[in-house]
């Protein structure tokens, strides 16, 4: 059934080239997946964040937003007063609601960003990992190659600089909605008393 094999050739699965093929292929096929799939879930992410955590910030700037003028007509009786007092008794608070809304809507936008960054830098993980993998070959161009997996390597530290920064950036815009409600919640309460 096997075709005769000449004399003065070993077999195809004995030859040192195939044998490194073989375990190339091997180790690639186990670790080609992993990037994407951490890409993959990275996205989820993004999209889970921005429905749980920053719709609510969102959602509460704006009904405090929405609540401020109805509880200063009720509990402070804003309808005597000057412009001046007014602003300080109600335009203050309410500014800081909107301040609120707009750190809000920038903490999602800077979250999705650094998703987007986790994805890119495990794309540019996946691409390191195949010319590091290549490197195993016996077809690997040696200058070419290396400068594209130095390439590859640097591109991988850039995305993930990039998404560090912008995680910082989302998570201190998320902080500073909450601090802007608290304020306007507590200047509220305060010009009440």
């Amino acid at each position: 059934m096997n075709a005769p094999v000449p004399p003065d050739r070993p077999p195809l699965e004995e030859s040192p080239p195939f044998r490194d093929w073989a375990a190339f292929l091997k180790v690639l096929n186990t670790t080609e997946g992993l990037p994407e799939r951490r890409a993959n879930e990275a996205q989820k992410l993004s999209a889970e964040f921005s429905k749980l955590i920053v719709v609510n910030l969102q959602f509460i700037n704006a009904g405090a937003l929405l609540a401020a003028p109805s509880i200063a007509l009720n509990l402070l009786g804003l309808s005597g007063l000057k412009p001046l007092e007014k602003w300080q008794l109600i335009g203050i608070p309410m500014g800081m609601f909107a301040a609120g809304l707009v750190a809000a809507s920038l903490s999602s936008f800077w979250a999705y960003r650094n998703y987007e960054m986790i994805a890119h830098h495990w794309e540019a993980e996946r691409e390191w990992r195949e010319f590091n993998l290549g490197r195993l070959t016996p077809w690997f161009d040696g200058e070419k190659g290396q400068r594209k997996l130095e390439e590859a390597a640097k591109k991988r530290v850039r995305y993930q600089i990039k998404a560090q920064r912008r995680f910082w950036f989302s998570l201190a815009s998320g902080w500073a909605s909450i601090l802007l409600f608290i304020c306007g919640c507590v200047l509220l309460a305060w010009n009440a008393r």
